[in-house]
């Protein structure tokens, strides 16, 4: 049993490139959770691609809920909830998961943060700035679904599992 923080440190980060249409599925939704968030405890910030230049930010995370796109073979759209540990097995993967979780792996053991990704199964990856309206579609629906993960995280006293945070898991 890890017993958490009392006031976890959560930061939400949207990945992904989004000159390359549905790759860029994290980049907005971070930007419409921006808007929305009514967490002012929480950090959110736009990482994009960019990931290895986030380190010292991650080192000062205990959570860290990634927004990116997930092949994981579904349907475009299709939803999905990933522990950081998970990423890493083979056939399923984000788009960008060896760099968060390669990332993750240079800090410290003991500073490590928890990796939580939440995304959907890309429609369309090639060059254009519009999300495919499969992705356009479920934006709201992702950026609800981390305000309700973030809720459970922050009633929560020890860790609490994947399956418990959101409905569907890979």
């Amino acid at each position: 049993m890890n017993v958490l923080p009392e006031k976890p440190v959560i930061t939400v980060i949207g990945l992904g490139n989004e000159l390359m249409t549905d790759d860029g599925l994290g980049v907005h939704a971070i930007r419409l959770f921006q808007q929305e968030r009514l967490h002012d405890e929480v950090q959110a910030i736009e990482v994009g691609a960019a990931v290895i230049h986030f380190q010292d930010m991650f080192e000062q995370s205990d959570i860290i809920i990634a927004l990116d796109a997930i092949c994981a073979g579904g349907t475009a759209g299709q939803m999905y909830c990933l522990d950081g540990e998970d990423a890493l097995a083979g056939g399923i993967h984000s788009l960008h998961d060896l760099g968060i979780a390669g990332v993750c792996r240079l800090i410290p053991e003991a500073r490590r943060p928890r990796l939580i990704i939440l995304g959907a199964e890309p429609g369309l990856i090639d060059y254009g700035t519009a999300l495919s309206p499969a992705l356009q579609a479920i934006i709201p629906q992702l950026v609800q679904a981390v305000k309700e993960v973030i809720q459970k995280l922050k009633n929560a006293v020890t860790r609490i599992s994947i399956d418990d945070l959101f409905s569907v898991r890979i």
